[in-house]
């Protein structure tokens, strides 16, 4: 998993780099979980992270997801009830 969290700190350094200071990264529900306690180490001196799951209506993630050319549309559907 430390690799997984050096690839997000890459991330967020390429887009300060190019002077982004506002972006939206995204992570697994997995990740989301062990993103809390290591949110700090995100920030920038003098900004804050701000973590929040986007979400739409049930039917639109359905159209969505099986709009996809994706042979895992099943695992698709059943990772987003919730």
């Amino acid at each position: 998993m430390d690799s997984v969290w050096r690839a997000l700190h890459s991330q967020i350094a390429f887009h300060r780099g190019d002077g982004r200071t506002r972006f939206v990264v995204t992570l697994t529900l997995e990740m989301a979980v062990g993103f809390e306690a290591r949110r700090p180490a995100f920030a920038a001196p003098g900004r804050t992270v701000h973590a929040f799951r986007l979400a739409c209506a049930p039917d639109v993630l359905a159209g969505r997801i099986h709009a996809r050319d994706r042979d895992q549309k099943r695992t698709e559907m059943a990772n987003a009830v919730v």
